[in-house]
């Protein structure tokens, strides 16, 4: 085995995949496709397989670069290659909502376009939340009561991704709590300062306390302050 070259696209677009090839020469014949071990500089926005298959994860506004390695051994010789490939951005900024069946308890963290794929999309998962006085449960059935920051009642039959069109023209909002119960959401992750607040998720069907350094983005609470 004298070496290994990765063959492949220098740029995967957004949400798409793209399947790389190694190959190696040697001092004997013409150079052969073979099957390494892959891995990438980082996971964060992309992943690789078995198979060299590279997806692209990136939901930022900006391209990110990820180096692909292929490790390939035969005997006691082993050869490593390399390439940048560039993980083109998003057009459009996008959260996206995990569900689990039955209820899931999530907020906005930006506010939507106001367009089919933005606000009608949340809109038609029935979700629910408090009304103006916090006093009862209401369904959202308009493109007014949908805001960052607020908690969310949505139920989902199957586990499902949803994706939200984001505007990205809108500031983050910051959460504001009032004396009693409070249904909110994290726009960022955070942690609670006050020690002796209340906070509750829901998890598995139930109510669970919450440690207070670990509010997620995303995902709503019912905070007692």
């Amino acid at each position: 085995l004298n070496g290994i070259t990765i063959e492949g696209e220098a740029a995967v677009a957004t949400k798409s995949s793209a399947t790389y090839v190694c190959k190696a020469t040697w001092n004997v014949g013409d150079p052969t496709s073979v099957s390494p071990v892959w891995s990438l500089s980082s996971n964060e926005y992309a992943s690789v397989d078995a198979n060299g298959k590279v997806t692209n994860k990136n939901m930022t506004m900006e391209d990110q670069t990820v180096a692909l390695t292929a490790v390939f051994t035969v005997g006691d010789v082993t050869k490593t290659a390399s390439i940048d490939i560039t993980l083109k951005r998003v057009s459009e900024l996008v959260q996206i909502l995990e569900l689990l069946p039955g209820w899931n308890l999530v907020t906005l963290t930006k506010q939507l376009k106001d367009k089919p794929d933005g606000v009608q999309k949340f809109l038609s998962l029935k979700p629910m939340t408090l009304d103006s006085d916090g006093r009862s449960i209401i369904m959202c059935i308009d493109a007014m009561s949908v805001k960052a920051g607020v908690g969310y009642w949505v139920y989902s039959k199957v586990s499902q991704s949803v994706e939200l069109i984001q505007d990205t023209e809108s500031p983050v909002t910051q959460v504001e709590l009032k004396p009693g119960w409070n249904f909110v959401g994290m726009t960022e992750d955070a942690s609670w300062p006050d020690s002796a607040a209340a906070i509750w998720s829901w998890q598995n069907d139930r109510f669970v306390p919450v440690n207070r350094n670990e509010l997620h983005k995303g995902y709503a609470y019912w905070i007692y302050y």
